[in-house]
C-alpha cells in the first residue's frame, strides 16, 4: 500500500481558504496523520501547523515548543469558547507564507475546547504566545489566513511579496 506524502502548502493554494472537516470518530489513520503533522511542524521549525497547511482537510492542529507546551501536542476539533482581553498587537509569521511577518491584533488569552490524541475532550486556558499560536492555527482550519486579519490598505502594500511567494513556491 502506498503511503500518501505530505508537503507544506503555500499561498495562494485554495485549500488554505477551505474550512476543515470535524472528526467525529478518531481512527488509526487520524492518529498516524497527527504524527505526520507534528513531524512536519518540527521539520520546518514551526511552533504550529494545521492540517490544511499540508493539504489535508481534517480538523487537526499541532503545536509545540511554546510555554507551557514544551512537547508537541495535537488538538482535534479545537474551538475557541471565550476570548480574554486585552487585545494585543504582535508580529506573526506563517509556514505557508515564508519570510512574511505581519503585525496582527488578537486577544491576549483564550479558552479553547478540543479533543486530545486519545479523543478525550479537554479545555485549556491559554495566554500570550500559546493563545496567539492557537488562534492562528484555529484560523487556518476555519479557512482564515493571517493575511485575512490585516486591513485592506496594508494588504495592498504586501501584494508584491505575496506574488513572489506564489511564483517561488507554486511555480
Amino acid at each position: 500500500m502506498n503511503k500518501k506524502t505530505y508537503n507544506l502548502i503555500y499561498y495562494d493554494n485554495p485549500i488554505l481558504k477551505i474550512k476543515c472537516k470535524r472528526i467525529e470518530k478518531l481512527s488509526g489513520e487520524d492518529v498516524e496523520f497527527a504524527n505526520i503533522l507534528i513531524n512536519l511542524m518540527l521539520k520546518y521549525d514551526g511552533i504550529g501547523l494545521a492540517a490544511n497547511q499540508i493539504g489535508d482537510n481534517r480538523c487537526i492542529i499541532a503545536i509545540g515548543g511554546v510555554d507551557p507546551l514544551k512537547s508537541p501536542a495535537i488538538f482535534i476539533n479545537p474551538t475557541i469558547i471565550r476570548f480574554l482581553e486585552p487585545i494585543v498587537t504582535f508580529e506573526e509569521g506563517c509556514l505557508s507564507f515564508p519570510k512574511l511577518y505581519l503585525s496582527i491584533d488578537r486577544p491576549e488569552g483564550i479558552i479553547v475546547e478540543y479533543y486530545d490524541i486519545n479523543f478525550k475532550k479537554q479545555t485549556l486556558e491559554a495566554h500570550q504566545l500559546l493563545a496567539r499560536v492557537l488562534q492562528h492555527e484555529i484560523d487556518h482550519i476555519n479557512g482564515i489566513r493571517f493575511i485575512d486579519r490585516i486591513p485592506e490598505t496594508k494588504l495592498e502594500n504586501i501584494t508584491s511579496v505575496l506574488e513572489s511567494i506564489n511564483r517561488r513556491y507554486n511555480g
